[in-house]
């Protein structure tokens, strides 16, 4: 049932689990970390590598291409573009913008009983910025949910906040605690890439 679901999960991997949080990291090929903190309003503990960014008032331009294989079709596309829709609508510089070409993809996998998403970013050096994105959602999950479009927009903007380079949070947020009520960015995660990418016009105002 959804209500029974959260959105907590590996680094860069959204679980169906019911509590547990696990720990995973994605440079180029699956490594562990040592240690885990939780991640606050500032969401940044597991940040392992983030975008290039400008500050000042200037907009956090984020590309994405989806796989040929990405069904351009169904709820697919329209949990696609619910998630983007609502990141690009928050009080951040986030602006998703979908290009046809590039080294930041959106899939989809059948990954079996496994995690219902999973983001992978590439990055320059040690804690460089982007070079690469693969974001993928599971399809035995988002396509065989009951109520999968909201479902799936819930798991697409959770990895989505993995795409900008957010950790997870312990707050009633997408990239923390979920019942199933919610599926976009919440208070937590709105201060999270605030925190972590600084513009004149917009304050993390967390509110703790």
């Amino acid at each position: 049932a959804m209500a029974a679901r959260t959105y907590s999960a590996k680094v860069f991997a959204t679980t169906v689990a019911f509590s547990s949080l696990f720990i995973a990291g994605f440079i180029g090929t699956v490594v562990s970390l040592s240690h885990f903190r939780p991640a606050n309003a500032y969401n940044d503990y597991d940040f392992i590598c983030g975008w290039t960014y400008g500050g000042g008032y200037s907009a956090l331009s984020l590309p994405y291409r989806t796989d040929p294989d990405f069904p351009a079709y169904g709820y697919y596309t329209t949990m696609l573009a619910s998630a983007i829709s609502t990141w690009n609508g928050t009080a951040t510089p986030v602006d998703f913008y979908s290009t046809s070409s590039g080294a930041h993809t959106i899939g989809v996998k059948d990954m079996g009983a496994t995690v219902a998403g999973v983001v992978a970013p590439t990055c320059y050096g040690s804690g460089g910025s982007r070079s690469s994105t693969a974001l993928y959602l599971n399809t035995y999950y988002v396509g065989n949910n009951s109520g999968s479009v909201f479902y799936g927009t819930g798991v697409a903007s959770h990895e989505f906040g993995h795409y900008l380079g957010l950790g997870h949070s312990w707050y009633w947020a997408i990239m923390g605690t979920n019942d199933g009520s919610f599926n976009s960015p919440r208070t937590d995660d709105v201060c999270g890439v605030n925190v972590v990418y600084p513009n004149s016009s917009y304050s993390p105002s967390c509110g703790y």
